[in-house]
């Protein structure tokens, strides 16, 4: 429990500096006097434990505040405003569209006029769609060096600091060096360059919109859907089945738990099979740093199934916070990293209790609708802690989505496993991965149907205009309240039938 508390302390410390701009070196400082006054007062757990606490959040606020990058001479951003020529590395797999793809840049080598010198930094790279990059290219690109632009609805140059990149450049003139040796590390090279392979198949596998569709729910790759199609999963609430995330992986971990339950294949079991699956799908769509913290928080998922205590589930989940923290303490102000680990405590926190509720009652009862339970479950779990960073990040409820998961979700392993047998079969054979994919059209083909009809009901969504972050902090403060006081509820009604238990033995009469 302490390991726990010592978690949420160093957490709260990250988001303290960044709110009071903490010095290091005083964090640093304070962190240390803290921690030797805990160890003065050892032998007394009452007074140790406050002050190692603070010790610890004082840290985190260090963390954070010696990852603030320091402007040199150096510094790829000390030139923009200027028309320079940059030469680096393509540091992760570019985000491709039609029309366009985007791009990060680990900068090496600058040239400004005739003087060129070795220069560190990421810069953001807007280029037109071909050639098409990759990760580990070497690349010199050519034009004016820019700062992000800050604005009052969406403050783009602070959202691209949390990355660690304050530098870019729009269309800039782009030279690939297809001579020189990639970089990166092998493995990395490796997976993503099996997980361009595997989009390049699947869209050689079936006809269009269910190619693009395979390869968003595989690959979580967006660029080919038609934007009919990535309307109606957003007016429905079932876009997290397009993206690669803690939700996604989570929500198909509870697809797979449901499929093996069918079979009756123990719980445990069932998540043990889970990992590896989780492992491989991970290589499969490239092992990218976003995707490695997904799979993590994900796998949580089976965590919490495999241990009999909840304290050990939060407790990893915590720890795996903090681990992706050390590195990189902006992560916290990542939406993908925020989304996974609300979703991941929401199923954590809330599926036993609303699986029991609505297990209790009809028409959840009749064994005609028990499939329906799995799915339902996770997404009202994981909606209630991730639902007001969507709505406040991108004001868009939508008010059918529970039919519209209960309907849809159950399909998604199947056209995953089909989708992924059909892609692997492909690769080596294309007339074999054709012909598997048609095990995996009907349930594309459902997706497509249900995503589309229920889009054009009535009120199926809702615009909600611009709130304040403090309404965000309010619903987290009522679910925390309500969440102590189930389990507070819970610990009192386990004692009182332990003491019945007890007075049965002493009184048989």
């Amino acid at each position: 429990m302490s390991l726990l508390w010592f978690c949420v302390a160093w957490l709260i410390g990250i988001v303290l500096g960044d709110w009071l701009a903490l010095p290091a070196d005083l964090a640093g400082f304070g962190a240390g006097c803290v921690a030797l006054l805990g160890c003065i007062w050892w032998p007394r757990r009452d007074i140790r434990l406050p002050f190692l606490l603070a010790a610890a959040c004082l840290l985190g606020a260090a963390r954070l505040a010696y990852a603030q990058p320091v402007t040199t001479a150096a510094s790829v951003w000390a030139y923009t405003g200027h028309k320079v020529i940059v030469s680096g590395v393509v540091a992760e797999q570019p985000d491709r569209r039609e029309d366009k793809q985007t791009a990060v840049l680990t900068a090496a080598e600058l040239t400004l006029g005739k003087d060129t010198r070795q220069v560190h930094g990421r810069v953001l790279l807007k280029l037109a769609p071909h050639p098409e990059l990759r990760y580990g290219q070497r690349i010199t690109v050519m034009g004016g060096l820019q700062q992000p632009k800050a604005g009052d609805e969406f403050d783009y140059r602070a959202y691209l600091a949390r990355h660690g990149i304050y530098a870019m450049m729009s269309k800039p003139k782009l030279t690939v060096h297809p001579d020189t040796d990639e970089a990166g590390t092998w493995w990395q090279r490796a997976t993503l360059g099996l997980n361009d392979h595997a989009r390049r198949t699947i869209l050689h596998l079936v006809g269009e919109p269910h190619a693009s569709l395979m390869v968003g729910i595989l690959l979580g790759v967006q660029s080919t859907i038609p934007d009919d199609v990535l309307d109606a999963f957003s007016a429905t609430g079932t876009s997290h089945i397009l993206v690669i995330s803690g939700w996604n992986i989570s929500v198909i971990i509870a697809g797979i738990a449901a499929l093996l339950a069918r079979f009756k294949v123990a719980r445990k079991r069932s998540a043990l099979v889970s990992g590896p699956l989780i492992v491989l799908y991970v290589l499969f769509v490239g092992a990218s740093p976003s995707v490695v913290r997904a799979a993590v928080m994900g796998g949580l998922a089976v965590v919490a199934t495999l241990v009999d205590r909840e304290s050990e589930a939060w407790t990893s989940l915590l720890v795996a916070c903090v681990a992706m923290t050390l590195p990189d303490p902006h992560v916290l102000w990542d939406i993908g990293f925020q989304l996974s680990a609300l979703a991941t405590a929401g199923l954590f926190a809330f599926a036993r209790p609303i699986e029991g509720v609505l297990g209790a009652h009809r028409p959840f009862r009749w064994k005609w609708l028990a499939w329906a339970v799995e799915p339902l479950t996770a997404t009202l779990a994981a909606s209630l802690l991730s639902l007001p960073i969507l709505l406040y990040h991108f004001g868009r409820l939508s008010l059918i989505a529970p039919l519209a998961n209960v309907l849809m979700l159950p399909a998604v392993p199947y056209a995953m496993v089909f989708g992924a047998l059909a892609s692997v079969a492909g690769m080596l054979w294309t007339p074999l991965g054709q012909l598997l994919a048609l095990l995996a059209w009907p349930f594309l083909q459902w997706l497509l149907l249900v995503s589309r009809l229920l889009a054009h009901v009535p009120g199926a969504y809702t615009t909600l205009p611009p709130f304040s972050v403090w309404w965000v902090w309010s619903w987290y403060l009522l679910i925390s309240v309500s969440y102590l006081r189930f389990l507070s509820a819970q610990s009192v009604g386990l004692l009182s039938t332990a003491s019945g238990k007890h007075a049965k033995v002493r009184h048989p009469a």
